[in-house]
């Protein structure tokens, strides 16, 4: 009886001791667990952060102080960022444009080519397959009402994926009617004399209008573009086909056939020349004959003829 007591002790001891690994296994597991859960938050608050950085919610501060209330601004600004898609934001920053009661004074899409490789295609000689890296990219001049410049330069962020560069300017009526002046004074300068007095009126006139339309409707200049893309195109190496060439025989034959047809071309054309070839062989044949006639007349004289 005593043994069997031991037995069964050392058999719940042995039990015990290998349950223990499994209870810390699991608790470090579990502890990880909680560190992975822990970390996702972290990471993205990091990457709302990151995000925030690349791209403000906020580009301009909507508050219009007393300066700027009491004296007219001309206001210009420049923003550059990139975006999803260029076509799809251009439209809807067109129609944006629209709902502030503005207008797109200019815009231009192109696609920039930054690389392309070629390669040859196996089995198929002659052909090539271009691999091009593109850049689609878009440039825009909206023209917004001057009291609407803030509200909309702060609704461009939810277009963007990254803002690049924001810049600017608001200037007083008077200091930027002075900058067009010297400008048209040096422009008026260089005209002769009698015409630089009405062209110096008319350039005033004007310069008067764009300022004052400045006035009303700032100018925002947009550039924006979107991630590169690779276009896959089929193309053709006419330098790998120029220096393809078939065998000397089938080139010799070539040849030959060429030299036939270019024989029989060149005597169907000098039929075309028959009238010619009829007055020189009449013209010839007049002339042989005029010269056997004059050698028939010769006189021969004796060599011994006595005198």
């Amino acid at each position: 009886m005593l043994q069997l007591s031991v037995l069964f002790t050392l058999l719940m001891t042995l039990t015990a001791c290998s349950k223990q690994p499994e209870y810390a296994d699991a608790s470090a597991a579990t502890g990880a667990e909680v560190q992975t859960d822990a970390a996702i938050p972290a990471t993205d608050q990091l990457r709302q952060r990151i995000n925030s950085q690349d791209k403000p919610e906020l580009l301009m501060s909507e508050q219009i102080n007393a300066v700027e209330k009491s004296r007219p601004m001309v206001k210009t600004a420049t923003i550059s960022f990139e975006v999803k898609d260029v076509y799809q934001t251009a439209l809807q920053l067109e129609q944006l444009a629209n709902d502030f009661a503005g207008f797109v004074e200019q815009k231009n899409i192109q696609k920039q080519l930054e690389d392309q490789i070629r390669r040859n295609n196996t089995g198929q000689e002659g052909t090539q397959t271009v691999y091009s890296k593109i850049r689609p990219h878009a440039s825009m001049i909206v023209r917004i009402p001057s009291a609407q410049t803030q509200r909309f330069i702060n609704t461009l962020p939810k277009f963007m994926l990254f803002l690049n560069e924001q810049r600017y300017e608001a200037k007083r009526l008077e200091l930027k009617l002075l900058q067009e002046k010297l400008a048209q004074q040096s422009t008026a300068a260089s005209a002769p004399t009698r015409t630089a007095s009405p062209l110096a009126t008319e350039i005033a006139q004007l310069t008067r209008q764009e300022v004052v339309d400045r006035l009303h409707y700032s100018t925002i200049e947009l550039d924006f573009n979107q991630p590169a893309r690779v276009r896959q195109t089929q193309d053709i190496d006419l330098h790998l086909l120029a220096k393809q060439q078939d065998g000397f025989l089938t080139r010799l034959w070539h040849a030959m056939v060429l030299g036939g047809v270019g024989f029989m071309d060149f005597i169907v054309t000098a039929m075309l020349l028959w009238p010619l070839w009829l007055v020189l062989l009449i013209a010839g044949s007049l002339i042989w004959n005029y010269k056997k006639r004059r050698g028939g007349r010769v006189v021969k004289i004796p060599e011994n003829q006595d005198i």
